[in-house]
């Protein structure tokens, strides 16, 4: 039978349900429905087992109130009830375990308490976070987390199935930081670049360093490192076909080469064009320069010649412009080639914009020749009509010109050739009709006087009598335009 509990001491008051305790320890010792024997002697039954030091009771304390006072409870339930408490606890227990652990099924637990571990090893084991999740602790700490797309691991992976150092290329391990020079501050060193098979990051040495890298070395003059970018693959196995590129450390020139491989061995080594390859302006005349679009006027608008004057222009390219000193005919916009043979020699061709003219001239290296058109050049104005050919005949006529005599037996006029000739001209005059008389025409006489430009026409007639009429003339004359 259960004995009665009077551990320590207890404080009521007078008409108050609770009671105090001092040196108690009532949780698991008394009972809801037990009897405190108080300190005015009263039986009264207990309603709660608030804490180890407070309770409450079903009716209020009917004595005087007191302090630090004996006391004693009663347990009003016996061993039989006691037992089957307890039994039915231990059910509980052993049903939640059958639920749950002995049935393969555990709570959730956390990082710092995971819900399966060692007794030894309480914050190490397995959690569950989350829905279709797994995690792992170690030192209460999440380790790795299992998911339905992937798996998290949050601490370094070593062991066989990692590569044992960064060349390693067995298949199927995982790379580590450095791996054929990834992700590491310095690559590594080539040991020979004709055989290393490796695809990756590494450096070399040039060929004129001390621990220059064995092979065919693709900076064979360089006393310093390069950097090498290795790429293999490709049928035929491994190394069978491979990719080389190697640049040079510089810092104020950068140098690209390439090569390839294949099964036949490697090509020769390639660099790799730059901007330093390529023209600064479309006059750079520098050997090797790789040409731009305008370059010397190909491929882009025409520059205009060095100072607005043909005659500057000693550059093989094309130039144009509007209104340009030394140009041919009195053009006003012209297209010009010039061709240059080592700068001492030059031709240049010459086209008007409505291409109507084509002239071309050359320079000895002294002097610029005239210019000369290389189709026949046509026109006319008020002195009639010319033709000039390449090769430097002209012809120049004029139809129907009045020569008027009045009151006299002679008279003569001069005219000026449409185009000027290079020497005298051979002229030639034929009489076209007059006036009173179409066909009396008397004696006439037509003659050159000079180089310049001015035949003069004289006629002549022997009647009895002066004549007044208008006579009306014909006239041809050919030469050279120049000599």
């Amino acid at each position: 039978m259960a004995t009665w509990y009077r551990t320590g001491k207890v404080a009521v008051a007078n008409g108050n349900k609770t009671v105090a305790g001092t040196g108690t320890a009532w949780i698991g010792a008394i009972n809801p429905g037990d009897e405190l024997k108080a300190p005015d002697g009263r039986g009264y039954e207990i309603e709660a087992v608030v804490s180890n030091t407070v309770m409450t009771l079903v009716d209020a304390y009917l004595g005087s109130g007191q302090s630090d006072a004996d006391y004693s409870i009663r347990p009003t339930r016996g061993v039989t009830v006691a037992f089957n408490e307890n039994a039915q606890a231990l059910i509980s227990l052993v049903q939640s375990y059958v639920d749950g652990a002995l049935s393969g099924k555990f709570p959730a637990g956390t990082t710092g308490t995971p819900s399966l571990t060692s007794a030894a090893d309480p914050d190490t084991g397995f959690s569950f976070p989350g829905g279709n999740q797994v995690a792992t602790s170690a030192a209460g700490v999440r380790r790795t987390l299992l998911g339905t797309t992937s798996y998290q691991i949050d601490l370094p992976i070593t062991g066989a199935a990692v590569q044992a150092n960064a060349t390693d290329a067995t298949a199927g391990k995982l790379m580590v930081v450095d791996a054929f020079g990834l992700g590491d501050s310095a690559a590594k060193q080539a040991t020979d670049l004709d055989t290393d098979r490796l695809s990756g990051f590494y450096f070399g040495y040039g060929g004129a360093h001390a621990n220059a890298t064995p092979g065919t070395n693709p900076f064979p003059t360089l006393n310093g490192a390069f950097g090498l970018i290795v790429g293999s693959g490709g049928p035929g196995g491994p190394g069978a076909f491979m990719t080389q590129t190697a640049i040079r450390f510089n810092s104020e020139e950068t140098e690209a080469l390439f090569r390839s491989r294949n099964t036949t061995g490697w090509t020769p080594w390639r660099r790799v064009l730059d901007d330093d390859d390529l023209q600064s302006d479309r006059w750079d005349t520098t050997a090797g320069a790789l040409l731009t679009a305008g370059a010397y006027g190909f491929g882009g608008n025409a520059p205009t010649p060095s100072g607005n004057d043909f005659n500057n222009e000693k550059r093989t390219g094309l130039t144009a412009g509007f209104d340009v000193t030394n140009a041919f005919n009195g053009s006003r916009s012209i297209v010009c080639l010039t061709m240059a043979r080592n700068g001492d020699r030059l031709v240049q061709f010459g086209m008007n914009t409505n291409g109507a003219e084509f002239y071309m001239r050359g320079w000895d290296g002294t002097t610029w020749s005239q210019w000369y058109p290389i189709a026949p050049e046509r026109g006319s104005n008020s002195n009639g009509e010319y033709v000039r050919f390449a090769d430097g005949t002209q012809m120049c006529w004029e139809r129907r010109v009045p020569v008027t005599l009045s009151g006299a037996v002679s008279v003569s006029r001069d005219r000026t050739y449409a185009a000027a000739f290079a020497g005298t001209p051979v002229l030639t005059a034929t009489p076209s009709g007059g006036n009173s008389a179409e066909n009396n025409f008397g004696e006439y006489i037509i003659s050159a006087k000079d180089n310049s430009g001015t035949p003069t026409f004289r006629l002549r007639h022997y009647e009895a009598a002066s004549r007044s009429d208008t006579l009306y003339f014909d006239w041809f004359a050919i030469g050279r335009w120049y000599n």
